[in-house]
């Protein structure tokens, strides 16, 4: 194992943190709860299986099951779109779109469905972070989510693949962190992007 691990762990116990978040790809937990077992008592970590879990100061999971303790506050609405018929006439229709909501009672319900939430951690570690540069996958979207609603005190992003593709898939994993540089999306795309 690399030193991202351990670097991490020690600066999480050395600033403090009472309750660690570790969400990591499946075929790493392991890795992480040997290392962990270097600073740690057994009863302080649990990893997370696919079931509600016991709180420990660290909780290990992987990406793939993050929507089964997760709610993303969602609500069908109707927009309405305009389209092009067949004999090049401008018209409208109504479609139903799902969309993060901002009714007060749709958040409550879906942030009490969610043990991730309910957990207050005060840091997250997300290992192997170059896994969110897409925006628009499903584990972006959870993660994305949860930090802004639950706010902790750190978040330590870590990989050894920063830009996979290009600098935009840089920019979603900066957004995460909400970063000064992610401000001005304008900005941001003429100068790492050649404007594009």
């Amino acid at each position: 194992m690399d030193g991202k691990t351990i670097t991490s762990i020690a600066a999480a116990l050395e600033d403090n943190y009472e309750k660690i978040l570790i969400i990591s790809p499946a075929s790493v937990k392991s890795t992480w709860e040997k290392e962990l077992k270097r600073f740690v008592n057994d009863e302080e970590m649990v990893i997370v299986e696919g079931s509600k879990w016991k709180e420990a100061k660290f909780t290990i999971i992987n990406y793939d099951i993050l929507d089964n303790f997760y709610e993303i506050p969602t609500e069908i609405v109707n927009r309405r779109v305009r389209t092009i018929d067949d004999n090049g006439e401008i018209t409208y229709k109504t479609v139903k779109k799902e969309i993060v909501s901002k009714k007060n009672v749709i958040i409550n319900k879906a942030m009490s469905n969610s043990q991730l939430f309910q957990s207050k951690f005060d840091l997250i570690i997300i290992d192997e972070a170059h896994k969110l540069s897409n925006a628009d996958s499903g584990r972006y979207k959870i993660i994305s989510d949860l930090i802004k609603r639950s706010n902790p005190n750190g978040i330590y992003l870590l990989t050894g693949t920063m830009i996979t593709n290009n600098p935009m898939n840089l920019y979603n994993i900066l957004k995460i962190i909400d970063a000064d540089i992610t401000k001005d999306w304008q900005s941001y795309v003429k100068r790492y992007c050649d404007g594009k």
